[in-house]
């Protein structure tokens, strides 16, 4: 699982092994046309890596945001998602791949998704204009994992940001669903403050 060949946002080959190598990698699911949750999760990823990053941990350990939908989500795609947020940023990343890796790195990990058909009337991509012709539906999951593959931490459940909202296209695009998980989230839930205490847990408690 952690040397399948996966592509980020820059078009450039990865592994998680590679982003494993200080440390860690906080691994989570999403895809760049959710309307439910995945913007939130990307919320919660970036706060968590700032966090990590200010406590002198941006080194040890990397967020990685790998796709459930690599038939749509390409490099190209990873970067318009990722440019929402803000600048680029080492310690935060979206990653791709062939169908058969994205399958494989997620059957390891245990995480189930699949291709589902789109609303009635067909909600219309953030990115393109266009109406979208498919969903995927998919666990919502985080794991921390060390360098040697092994998972450290595991969190199931929707993410709570504290109302904090997505980037204004992500948060636009939100369906009534989505909207009422931005606002008030359905336990379980798990936070950029969960995020950080398990990384500082391990990464942290390691480097003392």
């Amino acid at each position: 699982m952690l040397d399948l060949p996966l592509e980020n946002a820059d078009g450039r080959t990865t592994t998680l092994r590679t982003l494993a190598k200080g440390g860690a990698v906080v691994v989570t699911d999403f895809l760049t046309t959710c309307q439910e949750v995945c913007p939130m999760t990307s919320v919660n990823m970036r706060d968590a890596a700032d966090a990590a990053a200010r406590v002198g941990l941006a080194e040890k350990v990397t967020f990685a945001e790998i796709t459930v939908d690599p038939e749509r989500d390409d490099a190209r795609r990873l970067a318009a998602y990722r440019a929402l947020f803000g600048p680029t940023r080492p310690d935060w990343t979206f990653l791709t791949g062939g169908h058969d890796a994205v399958a494989r790195v997620w059957s390891a990990f245990g995480v189930s998704y699949k291709r589902t058909a789109a609303e009635n009337p067909p909600p219309t991509d953030w990115l393109t204009g266009k109406p979208l012709t498919y969903d995927v539906s998919h666990q919502d999951v985080v794991f921390l994992v060390d360098a040697a593959g092994h998972e450290r931490w595991l969190e199931i459940g929707t993410p709570d940001t504290g109302g904090t909202a997505p980037p204004q296209p992500l948060a636009t695009f939100l369906n009534d669903e989505g909207r009422a998980n931005l606002a008030s989230p359905d336990g379980p839930v798990w936070t950029a403050e969960d995020v950080e205490a398990a990384v500082t847990w391990w990464i942290g408690g390691r480097a003392r």
